[in-house]
């Protein structure tokens, strides 16, 4: 009885071939280094005001805050914990976050600064998810097309965005998980 070779097959030659070609040429990401400069600043100017230099006193800081403090100084990373006691009400991941943050930057910041910075990180990392996303549903062929970067203004001006950029909020971290399952699911549906 003699059986047939198994063929591996990557994963990526399941994607449409217009989506792989791209992928593998590296034509999705490809930036000319003034605009990407141009779109780092932009981002920053978006981001850092107003994130530095306030305590931990709007709504949800102070818990959050004190789950991050206790992990810096005790290293427990495992179970968040706020007073003593457990607080799995949020997932863990923009705590670990902080907590590295904190740790790599506190003897430059002020713990709840340096923690703070969390949130300007993955409010960061949901635009990027953001320009891909609308790259992908436009079809757009190139990331300065006007709709990707109209689309990127509109998610960084929204009012929720600029709140909570601002705030130690776990939110965040969900909202760049969703720009990122978004840009899935507009990358998968054939042209």
């Amino acid at each position: 009885m003699s059986s047939s070779p198994t063929v591996f097959r990557s994963p990526i030659a399941a994607i449409p071939s217009p989506v792989r070609d791209t992928w593998r040429t590296g034509g999705w990401l490809t930036l000319s280094w003034p605009l990407a400069i141009g779109l780092l600043c932009a981002l920053l100017v978006c981001l850092l005001p107003g994130t530095l230099g306030h305590t931990p006193w709007k709504q949800d800081e102070a818990y959050s805050f004190g789950i991050i403090q206790h992990m810096v100084e005790s290293g427990q990373l495992l179970v968040p914990t706020n007073a003593g006691q457990p607080f799995l009400e949020k997932p863990p991941l923009y705590y670990w976050t902080a907590t590295l943050f904190a740790h790599w930057l506190q003897p430059v910041l002020p713990l709840h600064d340096a923690a703070r910075l969390a949130s300007a990180f993955y409010t960061g990392l949901a635009a990027v998810f953001v320009v891909l996303f609308a790259r992908a549903s436009f079809a757009a062929a190139r990331l300065t097309d006007r709709r990707v970067l109209m689309t990127l203004a509109l998610y960084l001006g929204s009012v929720g965005m600029i709140k909570h950029v601002h705030d130690l909020f776990t939110d965040v971290a969900l909202c760049a998980g969703v720009m990122r399952s978004g840009w899935g699911w507009g990358s998968a549906w054939p042209r």
